[in-house]
């Protein structure tokens, strides 16, 4: 080869000017000016090309300069499109990197040109996800994906540019196979988000799960990004109810932000500094914190669904092969990721929950963060709901109820409807419901008793009414001259069937109050049946309401009637 190593010197100097300024991306080190560092790595890279090009020119194809200036080449049109990425010059970026595949498509497992055609590929990807083109970023990342597997199974040493530019004497160690690992592992990150903007969520979930696993082996990653990334994986697991999978990735969240509070102040950093830090710790810990209540809550209620249903087929896959994080040294696990059976195994899990929710409260209160608090006291009320249904004592059972319509009554009164409107329907009509088993399950225990007494008719009738008022407060909030919203009817609908079914169930001795009651229950009925046959979608999901509240249009008539007959004849009786 006859070109002169001072000329290469040249060059690989000018690229690791290029790729310093990269790292800043789009900061203005001069205030006066208004040049961005990546204007000037263009001039310098447009100059490096122009002088390549010309070299090439008269070139024997078959010559040994000829195949290293058009590697050269190929990595400028590279590290154009870069630069074409970073400044959201998507059409320039498109062109150049075309460009440098095009020029080194025939040297694709070359360890020469290896890491400059992936690199291409991913940046094509990006490119592309950026446009929020998904489908072309998909086929470039997957394009890039199988030439570095390609390459891999070859067994050669990939070659970085500045490695190539040196001689062979100023090479003290390979860093091919690093730099070509990193771009790899950029290549899942990128996968991991299309794919889940693709709604192919397990796919987007294995890529997540390998590029946590990848920065983990390079130990090169940051704590809190990884502990974030591993923290929303745990949530993708749990919807296929992967609890093995999911308590893992959150326990490895969980331990990587605490060894990272263990040194995550220096000496050196200012107060302001240090407080920075904290908060960002703490914030981002509660966020951790919230992702462990979802996943003892997630469980609680699929150990219910699984007690309830007659099916026997497994509610859980198996567990994935290679799910753990083997490099991380993890604690004993706090919480089962098994179904829970008893009452006492859901009471574990219930008080691991509570742990975890009094963290999140404590970065998540009431006077900051107003709706996120509410979020996760909704939380904690559901926790009462789902703990319900494993305890067998009728009265304990109200009285976790009660706790939940106190929690869903204190959301209730926080929040301004005008600003947390949807926040609030839910929780009026959550507390409703609360209010309203609770006047079943009492309903039931009345029933050993030939003769409620007046103190037993009265709390039933209060459960009644706070859960009437609630559901009024939410369907008062609607403007039935506007259109409501699809995911909003079906509480609007069903609002209206459990009033009707509430005033039907008011136990009281007099008979005009009864008349009064009935006539309501009648009116909120029809009413129901009516937005039903208006809104046939939502109604459709509520055929078996329908169908009840249809025989009640019929017998309620009747009822009313004879009950209008007792109270004329009862007072005419008194004439």
């Amino acid at each position: 080869m006859t070109i002169s190593k001072e000329f290469l010197t040249d060059l690989k100097e000018k690229f690791e000017k290029v790729q310093k300024a990269l790292q800043q991306e789009n900061k203005v080190d001069d205030p006066e000016s208004n040049r961005n560092p990546c204007d000037e790595c263009y001039d310098v890279l447009n100059e490096s090309l122009e002088y390549v090009l010309g070299a090439l020119d008269g070139l024997d194809n078959s010559s040994e300069d000829f195949a290293c200036y058009e590697l050269i080449k190929g990595y400028i049109y590279k590290e154009l499109g870069r630069l074409d990425v970073v400044l959201n010059r998507s059409s320039t970026a498109v062109g150049h990197l075309s460009h440098s595949l095009e020029v080194l498509k025939d040297r694709q497992q070359d360890p020469n040109a290896v890491i400059h055609c992936v690199a291409a590929l991913t940046e094509l990807g990006l490119n592309a996800a950026n446009q929020k083109k998904n489908v072309d970023a998909r086929q470039h990342l997957e394009t890039a994906e199988k030439l570095y597997k390609d390459f891999k199974a070859t067994g050669e040493t990939p070659v970085t540019i500045f490695e190539f530019l040196s001689s062979s004497d100023d090479i003290e160690k390979r860093e091919g196979r690093v730099e070509l690992g990193k771009l790899y592992t950029l290549v899942t990150y990128y996968l991991a988000q299309v794919l889940s903007h693709l709604d192919e969520t397990e796919k987007s979930a294995v890529y997540c799960h390998i590029t946590l696993k990848r920065l983990l082996e390079a130990d090169n990653y940051n704590a809190i990004d990884w502990a974030l990334n591993a923290a929303t994986l745990s949530q993708y697991y749990l919807t296929p109810n992967r609890f093995t999978e999911a308590r893992h990735v959150l326990a490895a969240a969980t331990h990587m932000l605490l060894e990272y509070e263990k040194k995550m102040v220096t000496p050196e950093m200012s107060f302001d500094e240090e407080q920075a830090v904290q908060e960002t710790f703490n914030h981002r810990f509660a966020d951790i914190a919230r992702c462990w209540t979802k996943y003892a809550l997630t469980l609680l209620i699929e150990s219910r669904e699984r007690l309830m249903s007659d099916d026997t087929t497994p509610r859980s896959p198996p567990v994935l092969p290679g799910y753990q994080f083997t490099t991380l040294q993890l604690p004993p696990y706090e919480v089962t990721d098994k179904y829970c059976l008893t009452f006492e195994d859901a009471r574990q899990v219930y008080h691991f929950a509570m742990k975890w929710i009094e963290r999140s409260k404590q970065y998540y209160n009431a006077q900051l963060e107003a709706t996120e608090y509410a979020v996760i006291i909704s939380d904690e009320a559901d926790l009462y709901k789902v703990l319900a249904f494993f305890e067998e004592d009728p009265q304990i059972q109200c009285k976790y109820y009660k706790k939940r319509a106190d929690l869903l009554e204190h959301i209730i009164s926080l929040l301004n409807p005008t600003y947390y409107l949807m926040i609030c329907r839910q929780a009026w009509y959550d507390a409703a419901m609360s209010y309203s088993t609770m006047m079943d399950t009492k309903m039931d225990i009345l029933k050993a008793t030939e003769d409620p007494t007046p103190h037993q008719r009265k709390k039933i009738n209060t459960l009644s009414e706070k859960a009437i008022n609630h559901l009024k407060s939410l369907i008062n909030s609607f403007n039935e001259k506007s259109s409501i919203p699809d995911d909003e009817m079906h509480i609007y609908l069903c609002a209206h069937f459990y009033i009707g079914r509430l005033f039907y169930k008011v136990l009281t001795p007099d008979r005009k109050q009864q008349l009064k009651n009935l006539r309501n229950s009648y009116r909120y009925y029809e009413k129901f049946v009516l937005l039903c046959e208006e809104n046939k979608e939502a109604g459709s999901r509520l055929k078996a309401e329908v169908g009840v509240c249809k025989e009640m249009l019929s017998l309620l008539p009747v009822k009313i009637e004879n009950l209008v007959k007792e109270i004329e004849e009862a007072e005419m009786g008194t004439v």
